[in-house]
């Protein structure tokens, strides 16, 4: 039991700060990784893997079990400050990823659809001589200004503040563990809240995100550390958000977990579960969908709203403070999984947001191959379903060129507008903050469409949220 927990708890669960896209794993792509399925990063080190083939030991699911939902649904609604959101209340806190910028220009970006922007990403590290692209000695920020110049990364912060929106620099992401370790120890850390203050002010950013992947138990001293020596030498008004995680609700969390998050609370102004893509072909676990709203159970033990009370009414975390996670790109499983509760058996599992991103589902999957928009009511999710193995081959071909090869999938589990609409529902009548989203250049149509800058997904979180 104790070896399932950790596993499962750090591995699946996802309990990563101390902010999805998220999901992903943060690491900076090769140049020219700008929309190519074999370089555009996530969050998060699963969500890079094109396949995944470990289907062993798993439970078939022919029906689907009592879950609670009903209950669940049934949370009483709580009070929210309006001053915490937008206009309706709710904060709308999206991911930017600077290395996707061909999908979603600066120039392009809706402001009205978010309160909240996270430039990601910059590093934390140990000291190190400071260069052109990195003058902090504790920030490695040679990737963003490589690509963007100071220049760039200080337009960004203008134009979202001339939006109106906050701005926030994110750091880290699960390939800056040992980044983190180094820079917050208590010889570095002192350096290290007086570089990110610095940077922000010299670059315009009213805040900072704080990804730590993974939190390990000899980690949380020095994460509680950091967030506090942050908090209190900050100007008044800087915003600290930190992305967590989907909880397993076979196991919930420690008691030293619970009073880790405990203290990490008071010194951060949003916490938002990660729960977009917290499933896979893992032992005892059955196919199930990339971020239902409800429905969970014993061999599928996640979904958004039993995340977002356990870290309300378990942890004690303020709801205001809480956001839900959406992510706009999406899960699929080959043959032979066909739908939700079923045995894995081996499927390849495509979930990488580079390529599996919203616009790309549109594009390549969606009323192709036999397979139209369906609808889990319970879970309150789309998804797709083919009676055959399907390929884009050819719309893939014309996007990526011959030398990358299509997904081949049965079965399709998504965000869409609907979806999102629920999830904004659900978090208004239980008194939630509002929602992280990874990435908001994953919505768009690019590089197709009439206007392959829409973002029709990012217009039903701020019809859903803000509005």
């Amino acid at each position: 039991m104790n070896i399932w927990k950790t596993v499962l708890y750090f591995i699946v669960v996802l309990v990563a700060a101390a902010a999805c896209p998220g999901c992903g794993d943060g690491s900076e792509p090769a140049d020219g990784a700008d929309g190519d399925p074999a370089l555009d990063d996530g969050r998060d080190g699963a969500e890079g893997d094109t396949a995944q083939e470990d289907g062993a030991d798993l439970l078939d699911g022919d029906a689907r079990p009592d879950d609670g939902v009903e209950e669940q649904a049934q949370d009483a609604p709580q009070d929210v400050d309006a001053d915490e959101g937008g206009g309706g209340g709710m904060w709308v806190t999206g991911y930017y990823g600077e290395w996707q910028i061909d999908m979603y220009p600066v120039e392009n970006i809706d402001w009205s659809a978010l309160t909240h922007i996270v430039m990601h990403r910059v590093g934390p590290r140990g000291p190190a001589a400071p260069s052109e692209n990195s003058p902090y000695s504790t920030i490695n920020s040679d990737y963003a200004l490589g690509q963007w110049g100071p220049g760039g990364i200080i337009d960004f912060a203008a134009r979202a503040s001339a939006g109106g929106v906050k701005t926030i620099l994110g750091f880290g992401g699960s390939a800056d563990h040992d980044g983190w370790v180094a820079a917050a120890s208590d010889a570095n850390r002192a350096q290290f809240v007086a570089d990110i203050l610095d940077a922000c002010e010299a670059w315009g950013y009213d805040g900072v995100d704080i990804d730590w992947e993974p939190v390990n138990p000899e980690d949380q001293p020095q994460v509680v550390a950091l967030a506090g020596e942050l908090r209190s030498a900050a100007p008044a008004g800087f915003i600290i958000t930190v992305p967590t995680g989907v909880i397993n609700t076979n196991f919930g969390m420690s008691e030293e977990e619970i009073a880790f998050w405990r203290a990490v609370e008071p010194h951060v102004d949003q916490m938002s579960p990660m729960s977009y893509c917290g499933t896979g072909p893992w032992g005892g676990w059955v196919t199930w969908h990339f971020n239902p709203l409800f429905g969970q159970g014993p061999d599928h033990p996640v979904d958004v709203s039993s995340t977002m009370t356990y870290w309300a009414d378990n942890v004690g975390i303020p709801r205001p403070k809480l956001g839900i996670g959406i992510g706009f790109y999406s899960m699929g499983v080959g043959s032979p999984v066909t739908g939700i509760l079923q045995d894995y058996a081996g499927a390849q599992v495509y979930s990488f947001d580079g390529s599996m991103r919203y616009g790309n589902v549109v594009r390549h999957f969606l009323d192709r191959g036999g397979a139209t928009r369906q609808w889990d009511d319970v879970s309150k999710v789309p998804y797709l379903s083919w009676p055959a193995p399907f390929q884009p081959t050819d719309t893939w071909t014309e996007q990526y060129g011959a030398g990358d090869e299509a997904p081949t999938v049965q079965f399709l589990s998504y965000e869409d507008e609907q979806s999102i609409g629920e999830k904004g529902r659900w978090a208004r009548e239980n008194g939630f903050g509002g929602c992280i989203i990874w990435t908001i250049n994953e919505g768009t149509m690019w590089p197709y469409g009439a206007d392959g800058y829409a973002n029709p997904v990012l217009d039903a979180v701020k019809s859903a949220f803000i509005d």
